[in-house]
């Protein structure tokens, strides 16, 4: 017979109070109330467990769940935790921050706010470091495709800006992987 997966207990286990706190208010956030009930009580029941048993876990939840979802709840549960953790800890980092940013400046380019579009770019250009741009190589040159796109949108009229989006679309992924390439060299 096959041994249970013993992947999540152990994960369980190396969470802090902090984290296990952070995962039961992620677990609440991101799931629906039927579902959150019944992963926070997975959740809690391994958390309990010093040495793992899935068979007193199947007894315990056998109320919520049937032999085949078990393995899907844990599965999910696993999910859960691993993005509750992923969230805590990117929280903060420049990378997400960052492309938070562009990403805001690809909305406002999209509602055709070109002028507040080249302000975030000038925004974000000042803010991010010389470690970062040389890390994140690609990631800095989209946001220079991107404020050669909003310069070219915010200085034409309506009818030429049509017309230069439809060709920057079909070939704004070629030229930013020859820009990519031609860095590298």
């Amino acid at each position: 017979m096959k041994q249970p997966s013993k992947t999540l207990h152990r994960l369980v286990h190396s969470l802090d109070k902090a984290e296990q706190k952070h995962v039961a208010e992620f677990i609440k956030l991101h799931t629906s109330k039927s579902d959150g009930r019944t992963f926070l009580d997975l959740f809690a029941a391994v958390l309990r467990q010093k040495v793992y048993d899935e068979e007193l876990l199947r007894q315990q939840l056998n109320h919520k769940l049937n032999n085949n979802s078990f393995k899907t709840c844990k599965s999910k549960l696993k999910e859960l935790v691993l993005d509750s953790l992923r969230v805590q800890r990117n929280t903060h980092t420049q990378s997400m921050d960052y492309r938070r940013m562009q990403d805001h400046i690809e909305l406002l380019m999209a509602k055709g706010l070109y002028g507040d579009a080249l302000s975030s770019i000038r925004h974000l250009q000042k803010t991010i470091t010389p470690d970062f741009q040389q890390r994140n190589r690609l990631v800095f040159i989209e946001t220079m495709e991107l404020e050669r796109l909003a310069l070219n949108y915010y200085c034409c009229g309506e009818s030429e800006r049509k017309e230069k989006i439809s060709k920057t679309v079909h070939h704004h992924s070629d030229k930013l992987l020859k820009h990519y390439e031609y860095r590298l060299l």
